[in-house]
């Protein structure tokens, strides 16, 4: 199925739970190059497009019931998760103050950079986002988190990470929703459609 990501994701839900259907603003070239200086490497082709296109947003639920996506574990753990997630949302790199209006509020918005700037300064025992990812957005309803991984074992999967999960077994915590961010996107199941 074609997915038509203009139509899909919007900037999000105003303060009233309202969905405001107006899209976020793209980010720029410039944007992208600090945001890809800030991880130090370069973001995959296709992800990096999306920002440059669409940059982030949540599915209009004024016009669909939600946005599903399949995950596949990749660990025999029975407890690892496998099926179908729904989409919340996807973090833009920046948002031109979209959020805060739309809260009613002057709070910092929930971007790239703040993700990423949160969880890397983390010093736990046991890193709360696997290295070499980044998060980049939220299931719905949901502690997990996506994650982009910029490299090793799964270089430009996107993964569904729950990291509540038991991290003593070996990638129970981590399910598949694509191999590149191309594959996640083509993947998913706008319900209502």
């Amino acid at each position: 199925m074609e997915v038509n990501l203009r139509e899909i994701l919007v900037a999000g839900v105003d303060q009233y739970g309202s969905v405001v259907e107006k899209p976020l603003p793209e980010a720029s070239e410039k944007q992208v190059v600090n945001f890809e200086r800030l991880i130090g490497t370069k973001l995959p082709l296709d992800y990096r497009e999306f920002l440059l296109t669409i940059n982030g947003g949540s599915p209009n639920l004024n016009k669909w019931e939600g946005v599903q996506y399949k995950v596949t574990p990749v660990t025999d753990d029975p407890m690892a998760l496998s099926g179908t997630n729904l989409l919340e949302h996807l973090y833009p790199l920046g948002d031109d103050g979209i959020h805060a209006e739309l809260l009613g509020v002057s709070i910092p918005t929930l971007t790239l950079i703040d993700r990423f700037d949160f969880f890397t300064c983390l010093k736990l025992d046991t890193p709360f986002v696997p290295a070499g990812c980044m998060p980049i957005g939220t299931p719905y309803g949901s502690q997990s988190m996506l994650l982009l991984c910029l490299k090793g074992e799964f270089e430009n999967h996107i993964l569904d990470y729950e990291h509540r999960r038991d991290p003593k077994i070996k990638n129970g915590n981590i399910s598949i929703a694509g191999t590149s961010f191309t594959d996640f996107v083509s993947g998913w199941n706008v319900i209502g459609q």
